[in-house]
């Protein structure tokens, strides 16, 4: 299988194509200004037909090369790059119809659109949810392990695990799986125990996964990196790192941007920055979004907690795999986990490099154990140093707690680099903490920031590197490039945070990703020659078109809010010349969960959220069909809500968990939450927040 080859002529054409669908996309989906009326239905409609072909070409395209990790075995398949590049055809013929003043809705037709489970497919392609699905484990690691498993399948279906019951490790993965697997018995024994779960899980739903198997979505069968390496998806041809994490691809035409214009970010606020003292945090996650799950918690041992990674098997197609790594997440004790804390400095004594703890399962760990900051600063910092060559392959990251925050910079032993606090450019700390994908702290000692290829230090921005191109080694490169950026991410979370210091709360938090970049130019084209020119956006943003996911909470009072994609106007840009990446269905709204001290409480508390917002729905409905600016996608939400809020409580006794009844439970409160966001969007779509009009923001 290893020699198969793909037609390298037909390969770049199905890049080139996808690229051009995707700023097709973007550029029907700039054209959306207005939110009202049934022009609004209509340019949604013809939005979603091409996403759906977009869609279909990505699986096909993934499929073939390798590039969708481990959602679908590789096909090496001329055939499907060849209806790939039909796909995409498809979809940039759709986009076509957006701008034309006669257009009708079109709605997709029904033979094109399946649900299968609780998911939707479009023809052969599952499509990856515009509402955030939850599951609920309760018991012990073995027991939330089984729950896991068997609740992402019957959101999923079978696919999501299928493609890792068909592995089989060659001795030399085997020898690295098990000297992995001795870390995690060591430091973090629960995560085999969950691994057990997920294999009888999986199991007992019709996918024979064996414990190595399921054991590998957590760690991986590759050894540990030697130096900084690149992130992207292993090629399977053994051709070293393919996949386009932001959208670009070489030799694919068009090509624009570079490798800097996304990724995540996260903020933290507490103390005297705060309206109460309290924490608030906000974070986003930014690739092109996969199948994802957040999880609530209630383990027998430990504290109850809320978290999210980035996939539901721990793969991002055509980025990698991160083994269960994500963000954010808080527990029950008020400790919060925001963001990874940066790119990497790999700053860490090469000679300690090598097995350890993935980020994913030093996450998990320290959530459920962990009661404060100081507790989980000492628990990251007393892990092995790990994999730190591999972004996300070791521990450390940005907690907080209502005392205050770390971001760990390195790990080394000698020397850690912690930030606990922002220092501004007079030299004034303040109660807030930020994290992009570079390093802040000035005196550090990383083969990555500082360098000899330009770079530059900010208080505010951190390490920035103008000429990284001009790297040899790509794990360099690949991190240097991030770092600008980052850097214009970190000035944007550092003045907001500094706007609203003393009065920030969890609105102030989510408003950090409600407002978008501004493009200042007539159309997105004229932006992006200026920037190809060497420019930049007249204001940049965490919030664009590459959020993937969005976050905040505020773990006092144990809320947790979040949603697939941008919550900001869903006409906003990237923040670099790039396409970005678009979701089905795209909501631009989140739901709202409390983690309270028993699950049946916290279902009536999400359902009584949702009755109010649909209540409030109703009522501005109401008013704009009286001002004749109503819409019909706002009706088609609203008799989903009502059919969504017909769902009674389940009977269900906090001493009786049985898997059973937390299927049942989840299944309520997936239903409650989408009825939530469904809300939202038609308060959003008659009444858009103040947050999205970017003239106001920026006239300024």
């Amino acid at each position: 299988m290893s020699n198969l080859k793909l037609p390298s002529d037909l390969t770049l054409q199905t890049q080139s194509l996808m690229s051009r669908a995707h700023y097709a996309i973007l550029q029907g989906s700039m054209s959306v200004k207005d939110l009202s009326g049934d022009h609004y239905t209509a340019q949604l409609a013809c939005l979603d037909r091409s996403i759906l072909h977009l869609s279909r070409g990505k699986w096909l395209y993934g499929r073939a090369t390798g590039e969708l990790a481990d959602f679908a075995l590789r096909s090496f398949s001329v055939d499907d790059l060849t209806e790939a590049c039909k796909s995409f055809t498809q979809a940039i013929r759709i986009i076509d119809e957006i701008s034309e003043s006669t257009l009708a809705e079109q709605p997709v037709p029904a033979d094109g659109i399946t649900q299968k489970n609780e998911l939707t497919w479009f023809q052969d392609t599952p499509i990856v949810p515009s509402i955030c699905p939850l599951v609920i484990l309760a018991g012990s690691s073995v027991d939330m392990g089984r729950q896991y498993a068997s609740q992402c399948i019957e959101i999923f279906g079978p696919f999501i695990f299928e493609a890792f019951a068909e592995k089989c490790f060659s001795k030399a993965e085997k020898d690295h799986l098990n000297a992995w697997a001795d870390k995690i018995r060591q430091f973090t024994p629960e995560v085999l125990d969950m691994a057990t779960g997920i294999a009888e899980g999986a199991s007992q739903c019709g996918i024979a996964l064996s414990q190595d198997q399921a054991l590998s979505l957590w760690i991986g069968t590759l050894q540990p990196a030697t130096s900084p390496a690149p992130i992207g998806v292993l090629d399977a041809e053994g051709g070293g790192v393919m996949g386009a994490y932001f959208g670009n691809v070489e030799g694919a035409e068009p090509l624009h941007g570079d490798i800097g214009e996304g990724l995540c970010s996260g903020a933290a606020a507490w103390g005297s920055a705060t309206k109460d003292g309290h924490l608030y945090f906000s974070s986003s996650t930014d690739h092109d979004c996969t199948f994802q799950v957040t999880i609530i918690a209630y383990p027998d041992e430990g504290y109850p907690f809320i978290y999210t990674p980035f996939s539901v098997n721990g793969s991002v197609p055509g980025v990698g795999r991160f083994g269960l790594a994500g963000h954010p997440g808080f527990n029950s004790a008020g400790l919060a986990y925001i963001h990874h804390g940066g790119g990497g400095a790999c700053a860490e004594n090469t000679k300690e490099w090598g097995y350890g703890i993935p980020k994913g399962a030093s996450t998990f760990h320290v959530l459920r154990y962990a009661k404060s900051a100081g507790q989980a600063e000492s628990m990251e910092g007393d892990f092995p140093i790990g994999n730190v060559g591999h972004v996300l392959g070791s521990p450390g990251g940005f907690y907080a707690d209502d005392c205050g925050g770390f971001v760990y910079e390195s790990r080394d032993r000698d020397k850690p680099v912690i930030r606990y606090d922002t220092q501004d450019t007079a030299g004034i700390r303040h109660q807030f903490l930020y994290a992009t994908n570079n390093i802040i702290s000035k005196n550090i000692s990383s083969p990555v920031f500082p360098g000899t290829v330009g770079e530059t230090w900010h208080p505010v921005q951190g390490w920035i590197c103008e000429q990284a191109d001009k790297a040899d080694d790509a794990g360099l490169l690949t991190r240097r490039l991030w770092s600008v950026s980052a850097a214009s991410r970190n000035q944007y979370l550092y003045d907001a945070l500094r706007a609203h210091e003393g009065a920030l709360d969890l609105q102030k938090m989510v408003s950090l990703f409600q407002q978008g970049p501004d493009v200042g130019a007539v159309t997105w084209g004229e932006a992006e020659a200026d920037m190809n020119a060497g420019g930049l956006l007249p204001r940049h943003s965490a919030a664009h078109r590459l959020n993937a996911f969005v976050a905040a909470g505020a773990p006092a009072d144990r809320k947790y809010l979040a949603a697939i994609g941008p919550i900001t106007h869903r006409s906003v840009s990237p923040n670099r010349p790039g396409h970005g990446y678009f979701i089905y269905d795209e909501t631009n709204a989140y739901w709202e969960v409390t983690l309270a001290d028993s699950i049946i409480d916290m279902l009536e508390i999400a359902k009584s959220v949702a009755c109010e917002l649909a209540a409030k729905a109703e009522k501005a409905m109401g008013q704009a069909l009286r001002a004749k600016h109503a819409n019909k996608k706002t009706a088609d939400h609203f008799k989903e809500i009502q059919a969504l809020l017909a769902t009674e409580l389940p009977t269900f006794s906090d001493t009786n968990r049985t898997d059973k009844a937390l299927s049942s439970a989840s299944k309520c409160l997936r239903r409650y939450t989408r009825a939530q966001v469904r809300a939202r969007q038609i308060l959003q779509s008659l009444n858009p927040p103040e947050e999205w009009d970017i003239k106001r923001i920026y006239s300024s």
